[in-house]
């Protein structure tokens, strides 16, 4: 069986070519540069500034590979006389130059230098003015600024902070009324100790995402994110796109994967890469091909994702209008003064629009319990012509230049009823009666309505009582709270309470909406869209694949960011397709 080795000079390797069947070049001994820790520093400095008595040293190293002996360092004395050696012997050949004490070549020449024409001018100098020293120092900070923003266990911090500071937004509820807070924390029993209305009114927690503070923390992390891709992502792939041709072998060294196959042709390779999606370049001998660029450039696009999302949130703190009503049936309303003031303005091309809600339903369950309900709504203009009409239920809203209105709550206005006899003539009368929800009070369980007609006097506090849960039917109650009877509004049917004859014509609902203009939300979306996207992308692996033909022997190397093991599987595939060259 033939044994293929690795083409690495100073680490050997033996690998079995079951598969070319080809011999590779035979092992070579350790080179003279890896030997070149035994040579005392000071000599090495020597030969870097051109002393040629310090260039013996590489015989003795060729020496020492020529008989296998171990390569022992030079005493001082030894050195220090081959250096003296050496210069007597150029002594006649360098004239002095006492500036640095050293011999230097003469130029071999039959006639004298020429002299110069001109005089050398003085240089004169001039100090930099304060606009340029401004400038430089105005640099010289900024780097240092960017290169402590990049800071990856800053951006790691900041979004720690952001995220405890959004779980406490969603556990301590946002955008209600100071009453809201002065009812639900007391200052008497604060929580661990220090959190109560106060605390929150005060340190704007009941508005928390559209706190400066807030906001702040957006952006230094924004910054964060900016400063690392400039600093790190964007020269990334500026190094990943300047690709260029290795046109010597011990470049191949380097690399992650290198291989010396014999007898085989680059235009085979070149053919096999391309089967596999690589972008192939070829330039006299040498070889280039990568595939997966894009995996590159998608942390970049990741970073900018994050920035879209941010940017989105601050603009939608800052620009958001929005507001909630209660609006019965047949009634109608501004919609600009329904929503509150951003710190940037309000709708301006909304002015004098209105929202009217022609009709408010409820649709039940068998049981009686509400299953959905809907409202017709329709935008008018200043001029009372109706632009456009929808009926809009839950998780289905009404969208109109920017605005959204969703259907968020309901309620019971009023019960019209028709009443005859008593102070009220015989002739019958239709009185609409408010309720008002009785939820939470004393002795009451469940969403329940009430309205009172008084029957009496000015001066008597006696009547009816009407209570209802929904728009399908009313209870009444006489004036000591004894039950009298059930009746349904589209029924007809009259009931006689307190010597008055109440027949119910209607009871009228109101429909609860939330009406919010967020200018911010595209963007929110977007960059989600795109985190998602380009999170995907940087999966991809950048690969990179080289190749230098000399003669019948084909080196080829590579190297790959992700998946190492799987370039080094594709990579011994591909070789392992190579045909064999006569």
């Amino acid at each position: 069986m033939s044994v293929r080795t690795s083409a690495r000079p100073c680490a050997p390797r033996t690998v079995a070519s079951g598969s070319f069947g080809r011999s590779r070049a035979a092992p070579k001994a350790q080179s003279c540069r890896q030997q070149r820790k035994y040579i005392p520093g000071y000599v090495q400095g020597l030969a870097r500034v051109g002393v040629r008595g310090a260039r013996r040293h590489s015989g003795v190293c060729r020496a020492k590979q020529e008989t296998n002996a171990p390569l022992e360092a030079p005493s001082l004395n030894d050195t220090l006389d081959a250096l003296k050696n050496t210069l007597d012997d150029t002594d006649s050949e360098l004239p002095d130059d006492g500036a640095y004490g050293r011999k230097l070549p003469v130029r071999a020449s039959s006639s004298p230098p020429p002299k110069p024409t001109t005089k050398p001018t003085k240089q004169t100098y001039v100090p930099p003015t304060l606009s340029e020293i401004a400038v430089e120092e105005g640099g010289i900070l900024f780097k240092k600024t960017t290169r402590a923003l990049s800071s990856l266990p800053l951006a790691i911090g900041e979004l720690f902070v952001i995220a405890g500071l959004s779980a406490v937004g969603t556990v301590i509820e946002q955008e209600k009324s100071p009453l809201f807070y002065i009812q639900n924390y007391p200052d008497g029993s604060p929580i661990f100790g220090f959190v109560d209305y106060n605390f929150i009114l005060t340190s704007g927690i009941d508005h928390i995402y559209s706190t400066w503070w807030f906001l702040s923390l957006l952006a230094l992390l924004g910054a964060s994110l900016a400063a690392c891709s400039s600093t790190t992502q964007v020269p990334m792939v500026k190094v990943a796109r300047k690709w260029e041709f290795l046109q010597r072998k011990a470049q191949f060294y380097k690399l992650e994967v290198a291989e010396e196959i014999d007898n085989a042709k680059m235009s085979d390779l070149a053919t096999l890469l391309a089967k596999r999606g690589y972008q192939v370049f070829t330039k006299g001998e040498a070889l280039y091909g990568f595939k997966g660029l894009v995996g590159r450039l998608a942390p970049i696009g990741v970073h900018l994702a994050i920035l879209f999302i941010l940017g989105g949130s601050a603009y939608s703190s800052l620009a958001i209008n929005r507001g909630s009503t209660m609006t019965p049936q047949g009634a109608d309303f501004d919609i600009t003064s329904a929503m509150r003031k951003s710190p940037l303005g309000t709708r301006k091309d909304m002015e004098g629009s209105r929202l009217r809600i022609n009709n408010f339903e409820i649709e039940n369950y068998a049981s009686g319990a509400v299953s959905q309900f809907y409202s017709d709504l329709s935008v008018m203009s200043a001029d009372g012509e109706e632009l456009y009409q929808k009926v809009v239920s839950v998780n289905d809203p009404l969208r109109w230049k920017g605005v959204t209105m969703y259907q968020t709550d309901w309620s019971l206005s009023s019960v019209v009823v028709n009443v005859k006899g008593g102070k009220f003539g015989d002739e019958g009368k239709n009185l609409q009666l408010p309720m008002a929800k009785l939820e939470e009070k004393a002795g009451v369980s469940g969403q329940i309505w009430g309205a009172f007609l008084p029957i009496g006097e000015e001066t008597e506090r006696s009547g009816i009582s009407v209570l209802a849960r929904d728009l399908n039917s009313a209870v009444f109650y006489k004036a000591n709270g004894e039950f009298s009877g059930v009746r349904r509004p589209d029924s007809g049917k009259e009931i006689e309470v307190e010597g008055v004859t109440l027949t119910v014509v209607d009871i009228v609902g109101s429909t609860g909406l939330e009406l919010k203009s967020d200018p911010g939300v595209p963007f929110i979306y977007a960059g989600y869209g795109g985190l998602i996207i380009t999170s995907f992308m940087s999966f991809l692996s950048h690969s990179q694949v080289w190749a230098l033909q000399e003669g019948g022997v084909l080196y080829v190397g590579g190297r790959s960011n992700r998946a190492k093991f799987g370039f080094d599987q594709e990579i011994n595939n591909v070789l392992e397709e190579m045909p064999e060259t006569n």
